[in-house]
């Protein structure tokens, strides 16, 4: 009985590994990009990346069907969502760096 219940819990945990690890990686993936998004912006400038981001958003809107009269509204959308973005990146970037030198010292 002990070794049916033991043997149960493994496979067990062995499914919620395999079902959680996707998604781990996806956090992750999401997380780079969000840095690499705020760091390229420091580089290029802030309100650069917001209008070039911002520029290419809204022509992907714009081609997969959005209609023309709501092009001010999308651009004005994407606008704010790539702040966000930067911003967000920026707060990734500050709980790592403060999750690391918590870890070192």
């Amino acid at each position: 009985m002990i070794i049916r219940i033991i043997n149960w819990l493994g496979r067990l945990t062995v499914f919620f590994m395999l079902l959680i690890i996707p998604w781990v990686i996806r956090v992750f993936r999401v997380a780079t990009m969000l840095v690499i998004t705020s760091v390229a912006s420091i580089f290029v400038g802030s309100d650069v990346a917001v209008e070039r981001m911002a520029d290419e958003w809204t022509g992907r809107a714009m081609s997969n069907g959005v209609p023309i009269e709501y092009e001010d509204g999308v651009h004005g959308c994407a606008e704010c969502a790539a702040i966000l973005t930067i911003i967000a990146g920026f707060g990734v970037m500050g709980l790592v760096t403060v999750g690391l030198l918590g870890w070192i010292f």
